[in-house]
């Protein structure tokens, strides 16, 4: 619609110069014609001369439209002083036919610019006329005053209906176009204007004088044309720097292919310019790109009456396609980071934290419908894991994660947020009838077999169904209401689905809080410890605490199968401070049967953090316990280290000063990036389990992991990986200068009488051996 409008804009503004040319071309010659051609040799030596200079016009661009100079002012103010107004009127003509006839314009082009010739000798020839007080002009200051004048009018109509053009046809301001008129434009006219005065001078004694005007003529075309390629390449390299950074900070491949074909339409002078796979066409331009993923082209098509096919073209495409190779593999290595932040790296589903986000915008868009969350948790998951290895509990996952893809409605999303756990987004579901009908759907879909290292399992699932709003109001309500109801479905015998029972929806909060406090006060929570590993000396170093809760009713529970609930129900920063005084406790102990220099990792929740007094509950467990400050770290989340206020930041600081160093656990799973780490108080990184997974072997292309360790180290910072279960991945990671691991290769988290960190030192198991 655009394009159609603006081809009309410029058919209606061709025809009103048409119109008008047409006009003053025929009162001129009616008015003046009378009073003939004047000296025919002259005129024909004028006109011999125009042509000759039509032959190489200085061209200048606006904004990708050509104009062009032929000094033809020179003759119209040689002319003006020795002949009639017919004489210069067709001379003026004539040389601008010749310059079509050597230069390929349009149809549309020629009859603009004969038009507009027209018009503007007509005015000049009005203007000079008024000023010198007649025609041809007297040799007087007055009549070469008037012969400039007209020069100026000549050359001012001229430019100024070139620009509107181009204004009409680009949709661009005519004011900015006009104000482009600079020194270029007075150098033209005043050379101009005092050459074609002296001609005509020197033509009024002897007209063959005039050919002499040609040499001068020459060495001001040329050089207009050295400055006009001068103002071409300052452009066209301010465009390919302005490109450069543009793409540079590009967030997106998609955004650098948009950059680099923009520029590319400009700097060769294309009617568009476009990235693609195929080569170019015979009539276009080419340059090939190099991207991580295939190679492309960027390819130019030529304007109509153009050419893009010179070296200088070649040359400015090829640097356009330079910085998109460039570009292209730094938007793709971004695309990818942010696409592992956000995903699970095994299943390829959304994570708990996109899966928050998609959860809080259907809410944010909901009106007379409910918003559906299940929660799905597959059954004795846990004896496929120990008995086949955790290469085929990957396997099933996968599995399991296209099949509840294939089951879910339009519109309807999955995501995986644990384990063996997964969760399901209805943004649209009707009513009760229509979720529960989802959750049978899923159900029914994994009773189906499932093909793992060539056997059939059979591997059913417990879901729990919650609503909006009855269930919940916000993400976290919903998760924790779809959550109790899976585990009503798994006490109910499993295989089956569950809304949240009546007393749970009502009173489950409170049920919960108080085995919570009951928890708390009479020891069903205990402290696991799993061994951290030097990669570089295979010793223990240390130890992560973590804590469990040995439920009376639903056996052992991990720290995601509470936690979140206890942080919502305010328990959270009590079971922190028992868990980091248990910790400080036995590794003191540890420490005092001669293992010493063993460290212990402890974290701490937001709440804890955000209350600002983080720092002296550490300091008063550290001097009841006994515990050196340079034997305990502080983690805590990446989401938490990003989100916290001033006085979170603080307490990790006055934590750092007296010696207790802090790590920022989970990194790449939250809001914080690499180079925000520089701005962290922190002396540790540890890299999400998740990315570890996609270590297969030692030549694994794992670009967070590789990038995160590389960056930590330039920032002093220690980097520790979390999740190591094959050597594989110790190869690796130790080959990129990981410093510390902890995982199941190393070691189970165990209760602390398990543990035995006096054994120093790790051996890595038989390579040979599965799982390895």
């Amino acid at each position: 619609m655009i394009a159609r409008d603006t081809r009309r804009a410029v058919r209606a503004f061709v025809t009103l110069m048409v119109i008008a040319g047409a006009a003053s071309l025929a009162l001129t010659l009616s008015v003046t014609w009378h009073r003939g051609l004047g000296d025919l040799g002259l005129l024909a030596l004028a006109m011999a001369l125009l042509a000759l200079m039509s032959v190489s016009p200085v061209v200048f661009e606006w904004k990708g439209e050509a104009g062009s100079v032929n000094l033809e002012e020179v003759f119209f103010a040689m002319l003006v002083m020795t002949s009639p107004p017919a004489a210069v009127v067709v001379a003026m003509m004539f040389g601008n036919v010749c310059t079509h006839l050597f230069n390929r314009r349009t149809a549309q082009q020629i009859t603009f610019n004969l038009s507009l010739l027209g018009l503007s000798t007509a005015s000049a020839l009005g203007v000079t006329w008024l000023v010198a007080g007649g025609l041809p002009v007297y040799p007087s200051w007055r009549g070469i005053a008037g012969a400039c004048a007209g020069v100026v009018v000549l050359y001012g109509a001229s430019a100024i209906g070139v620009r509107a053009i181009v204004a009409v046809a680009g949709g661009l301001s005519l004011r900015s176009l006009v104000n482009r008129m600079s020194v270029t434009d007075l150098v033209v006219v005043s050379s101009s204007a005092s050459l074609g005065v002296l001609t005509g001078l020197a033509s009024r004694a002897q007209p063959l004088s005039a050919i002499f005007v040609a040499p001068p003529l020459a060495v001001i075309a040329f050089v207009l044309q050295q400055h006009a390629r001068a103002v071409r390449g300052r452009e066209r390299l301010d465009r390919l720097l302005d490109t450069a950074v543009a793409a540079s900070q590009a967030s997106s491949g998609h955004e650098v292919r948009d950059i680099l074909g923009d520029a590319a339409g400009e700097l060769v002078n294309a009617a568009d310019a476009r990235i693609q796979l195929e080569p170019p066409a015979d009539d276009e331009l080419g340059s090939r790109i190099q991207s991580d993923e295939n190679t492309l082209w960027l390819v130019a098509r030529p304007r109509s009456g153009h050419k893009v096919d010179t070296a200088e073209d070649t040359l400015m495409l090829d640097g356009i396609a330079a910085i998109g190779s460039a570009a292209l593999g730094s938007a793709e290595l971004l695309d990818r980071v942010r696409h592992q932040a956000f995903h699970d790296n095994l299943t390829g589903l959304p994570n708990r934290l996109l899966f928050e986000d998609r959860v809080n915008q259907s809410l944010r868009g909901v009106d007379r419908h409910s918003v559906g969350v299940l929660f799905v948790n597959l059954d004795l998951f846990k004896r496929v894991n120990d008995s086949l290895g955790h290469s085929a509990a990957d396997g099933l996952l996968q599995q399991v994660a296209e099949r509840l893809l294939a089951t879910l409605g339009s519109g309807d999303s999955a995501a995986r947020v644990g384990g063996d756990e997964f969760a399901i987004l209805l943004p649209d579901a009707a009513d009760e009838p229509a979720a529960m009908d989802a959750a049978w759907r899923i159900n029914d879909a994994m009773r189906r077999p499932f093909m793992v290292e060539q056997q059939d399992l059979v591997v059913t699932a417990s879901v729990g169904v919650a609503l909006s709003p009855e269930d919940g109001s916000d993400y976290a309500s919903l998760l924790r209401s779809a959550n109790l109801a899976m585990y009503d479905a798994k006490a109910a015998g499993r295989d089956t689905v569950r809304r949240p029972p009546v007393e749970v929806r009502r009173s489950g909060g409170m049920a919960f809080e108080s085995e919570l406090r009951h928890a708390l006060e009479h020891d069903e929570r205990w402290v696991a410890y799993q061994p951290q590993i030097d990669l570089a000396s295979m010793r223990i170093v240390g130890t992560e605490a973590l804590v469990r809760w040995a439920h009376p009713a639903r056996g052992q529970l991990r720290p995601d199968q509470f936690l979140p609930l206890a942080e919502e129900l305010g328990l959270l920063g009590a079971i922190d401070e028992w868990v980091l005084a248990t910790a400080c406790r036995q590794t003191a102990v540890w420490r005092a049967a001669d293992v010493q220099g063993l460290r212990v990792a402890v974290n701490v929740s937001g709440g804890l953090l955000r209350s600002g007094t983080l720092d002296d509950i550490v300091l008063t467990t550290l001097l009841r316990t006994g515990l050196p400050t340079t034997a305990l770290e502080i983690e805590v989340t990446e989401e938490v280290a990003a989100t916290e206020g001033e006085a979170g930041l603080e307490s990790l600081v006055q934590l750092r000063e007296i010696g207790v160093r802090v790590a920022i656990d989970d990194f790449g799973t939250g809001y914080s990036s690499l180079s925000r780490l520089r701005m962290l108080p922190a002396d540790i990184v540890k890299i999400d389990q998740s990315f570890i997974r996609e270590i297969v072997d030692s030549q694994s292309a794992v670009p967070l992991v590789t990038s995160t360790i590389s960056m930590a180290h330039g920032l002093g910072l220690q980097v520790v990986a979390e999740g190591i279960e094959t050597t594989h991945q110790l190869a690796f990671l130790t080959a990129k200068g990981c410093n510390t691991g902890q995982g199941y290769l190393f070691g189970q988290p165990v209760p602390a009488d398990e543990l035995r960190p006096g054994r120093r030192h790790w051996t890595p198991p038989d390579a040979s051996l599965p799982g390895s």
